[in-house]
């Protein structure tokens, strides 16, 4: 009996062992399942990995993974964000040591990233580590559909090179620092487009009088600079992006309550436009609903002439509207207003009877699901809408629908009626708004809506040359010592603003 258990206590240790082995041994092999573990390798001068992947895993990080040097001690890891080549940053620990063959860093929207990997020697071993990083290149930009040549009218562009039939995102370039024209309507259709230029340096585009951007589908424009002052400010279908006229083909047919539903995000980001004659965005004459719309990291400038958010037509409405982290100006003091949507709203798109939201519309804020929501976070607004309402839409005001009015300046705009105006004082619809400032004229606002925020600033944020005649040279940067504590406004005024 103490012979076999004795034997037993002996195989269930050697099991262990062999588990051990395995266990760190596979952490050696790395992703190649082939490989095999082993320390023969010695008094060798190393060479970095052979093979080094990085795979997106879709939840804001991706994973490096590398081949096994044998005979390594170890490995030395940096991951850089490289839209600028010249100027590498790192992400995450720069030359990490990782014993193993795999490490996760945190990834973002449409960036150039560069893996490097060194094989470390082993003392042990007498091995000298490896002389250069094995490199791998990794982005989370779609890939592109076609680059449009500097100099080249965009229009004419588009009318000899037509999209292709695609059931998937299209992305098309511009080049680097690039200056193009644009002297008609760019019409993408029922097609989801991503019009891109370089994060580092923007090109620039000119618009003639009929420019205008045209779709019934998801757009993001991004990283482009654009002068519309030559566009058209009589025509009412002149807007920087127009929703079509003809949703034919889109598959966006609602059959109740019978709107169009936009799902994809319609979006502007990192861009200056300027001069801009009319509309932001206008629904033109035809039912939408676009579940999101988003200004993020912004310049945008406007010769006021009419609404700037115009979806007051057909009970047109946008769900989910954000702008975050930008600058919005106008040349002249209009008494248009800057956002006007009709009296529909989200709610009209649950199903009766079982509630359900039968298009998709909710959006979680805050740790809550809601189906509708406006948010104005960090921005800095002036002359808009100087004696215009700053929102009229009684569609959205629901309690289903979340509005956020925070950190945010606003000068001369609304008509001295910021708050009350997006929220409509309702105290039924679930809000934050929080550390605001406004003034209109000589002194602090006498909104009434201003109630609402808890921690306002209501000292003058002196912003220190928004009315320069060169409208590039236009400078927002606050000089009241609240503001610039605070931190409030948009981000690019900011003292390290550009570094946030």
């Amino acid at each position: 009996f103490m012979n076999k258990h004795l034997f037993s206590r002996r195989k269930m240790y050697g099991l262990s062992f062999v588990a051990a082995i395995l266990l760190f041994s596979g952490c050696t092999i790395g992703y190649n399942e082939d490989a095999t573990w082993t320390s023969n390798v010695r008094n060798a001068q190393l060479e970095s990995p052979t093979e080094v992947i990085v795979a997106n895993n879709n939840d804001g990080t991706a994973t490096i993974r590398w081949k096994v040097v044998e005979g390594a001690g170890g490995y030395e890891v940096s991951f850089y964000n490289v839209d600028d080549p010249e100027q590498r940053v790192p992400v995450g620990e720069e030359n990490e040591f990782i014993d193993g063959c795999s490490v996760t860093r945190n990834i973002g929207d449409d960036t150039k990233y560069l893996a490097c990997v060194r094989a470390l020697g082993s003392t042990q071993l007498n091995n000298t580590e490896a002389k250069v990083p094995a490199e791998k290149d990794f982005t989370t930009l779609i890939e592109t559909t076609g680059t449009i040549p500097v100099g080249t009218d965009i229009a004419e562009y588009f009318k000899t090179n037509p999209l292709p039939d695609s059931a998937t995102e299209l992305a098309y370039d511009l080049v680097a620092g690039g200056t193009y024209t644009m002297n008609d309507v760019v019409d993408f259709g029922a097609h989801s487009v991503t019009f891109r230029g370089d994060k580092v340096s923007h090109p620039k585009v000119t618009f003639g009088e009929s420019a205008r951007f045209v779709t019934c589908a998801g757009l993001k424009i991004k990283f482009i600079d654009f002068d519309c002052n030559a566009a058209s400010s009589g025509s009412s279908s002149n807007s920087f992006i127009l929703l079509s006229n003809d949703p034919s083909g889109a598959g966006l047919t609602a059959s109740t309550p019978g709107q169009f539903v936009i799902t994809d995000p319609i979006m502007i980001q990192s861009c200056e436009v300027r001069g801009i004659n009319r509309h932001l965005i206008y629904c033109n004459s035809t039912s939408y609903c676009v579940k999101q719309f988003t200004v993020n990291d912004c310049i945008l400038g406007f010769n006021q002439s009419n609404i700037i958010i115009h979806m007051n037509s057909s009970n047109a409405f946008i769900a989910h509207m954000m702008f975050q982290n930008s600058t919005l100006y106008s040349t002249v003091q209009s008494n248009q207003r800057f956002i006007h949507f009709s009296s529909r709203g989200p709610h009209w798109f649950i199903n009766q009877t079982s509630g359900s939201d039968i298009y998709g519309l909710s959006t979680m804020y805050n740790g809550v699901s809601y189906r509708g929501g406006v948010n104005i976070q960090n921005c800095t607004f002036y002359n808009i809408a100087y004696t215009g309402q700053m929102a009229n839409y009684g569609g959205i005001l629901q309690n289903t629908t979340y509005m956020s009015i925070t950190n945010n300046i606003f000068v001369n705009t609304g008509n001295n009626e910021l708050i009350r105006r997006i929220t409509n004082n309702n105290n039924s619809i679930p809000k934050l708004v929080n550390r605001n400032s406004g003034w209109y004229g000589d002194s602090y606002t006498t909104d009434a809506g201003m109630s609402y925020d808890a921690n306002p600033i209501i000292t003058n944020p002196n912003l220190t040359d928004p009315t320069n005649a060169v409208e590039t040279e236009r400078d927002f940067t606050p000089r009241g010592a609240e503001h610039l504590s605070a931190r409030i406004g948009d981000p690019r005024w900011l003292p390290g603003g550009d570094e946030e």
